[in-house]
Formats: C-alpha cells, structure tokens, sequence
C-alpha cells in the first residue's frame, strides 16, 4: 500500500517501559512522525497484522517476553525490508543483536539527536526532517516529556495497594 507523499512516516515503538514510549511518542510527533506504540512483542506483533509502519524503533530487552533480537528476527520475517532500529543499555551486544538491525543506538549515548537522524536517514529523509530550530522549542519539549514522566510516576504510585 503505497502512501502519499505529504503523509507523515508511521513509526512503531517497541518498549516495556512506558514511560519511555510517551517520551519517544512526544519526541516523534513533534518532528511530524504518525507514532504507534507497544510495551511488549506479543503487541507489536500484533499491530504489525494490522499495520505496516514505515519504520521499528525497539528495545533490546523484555523481561518475560522474546528478547529484541528475536522480535526483530519476527519483525524481518513478516516484513521483509522494514528499517528497524533497537535502543539498548548494553553497550557489549553479540554480534548477532547488530545484525538483526540496521541501526543500533545505546541509550543515552547520543541522546535524541543521534536516533532521530538514524530515523530520517533510514526514512530517506535525512535533508528534509523538521528539528529543533529554537531552545524555546527544545525546551517545550523536554518540558512536555517531563510532565508526561511525571503523570505516569503519579499515576503508579498513587494506586492503592492490594491486600
């Protein structure tokens, strides 16, 4: 199914945490990506039935579940040919991890910059994705991306214990 040309590049983020989903959420749509989010591999592969994205963002480990690499193994054989990026906090993975991948980004290290130009380059729109022009406009952001942590600790910790 072909998109048209104007129509924003759809992209699937793959984590556990939720909080990280919502910062990444707010990240990508505010540089004009259309972003669906899973907190497991049994829901990504699920929205993978459903839709074709243009592009995977996915972390590297699942508690319980598949780890990345075997999501991305899942992911490739659905879909052959979709870009897949994985986030990691383990800076010595297998050499099989990077290459179930076409880019892999260590959290942290690069900081947003880093997997937002792995996006534009793997979307084949690396001359012409929208960033940050102003710190009025980064600091919005990171203001926004705060808040929606905050609202989230809130709401988890706020929930009345069971007995």
């Amino acid at each position: 199914m072909s998109r048209p040309d104007n129509a924003p590049s759809k992209i699937l983020c793959v984590d556990d945490r939720v909080s990280s989903l919502e910062v990444r959420r707010a990240m990508l749509s505010a540089m004009g990506y259309d972003v669906l989010i899973a907190s497991d591999p049994p829901s990504a592969l699920a929205i993978l039935e459903k839709v074709t994205p243009d592009l995977v963002i996915l972390d590297y480990s699942f508690p319980g579940h598949m780890s990345g690499e075997q999501l991305a193994h899942h992911i490739r054989a659905a879909c052959p040919g979709l870009p897949l990026i994985m986030l990691s906090g383990y800076p010595d993975l297998p050499e099989s991890v990077r290459d179930s991948v076409d880019a892999l980004v260590l959290k942290g290290a690069g900081g947003a910059s880093e997997l937002l130009d792995f996006v534009a380059n793997l979307l084949g729109k690396a001359p012409t994705h929208r960033t940050l022009t102003t710190q009025e406009e980064s600091k919005e952001l990171l203001d926004r991306s705060e808040e929606l942590v905050r609202r989230l600790k809130d709401s988890q910790w706020s929930r009345p214990k069971a007995s």
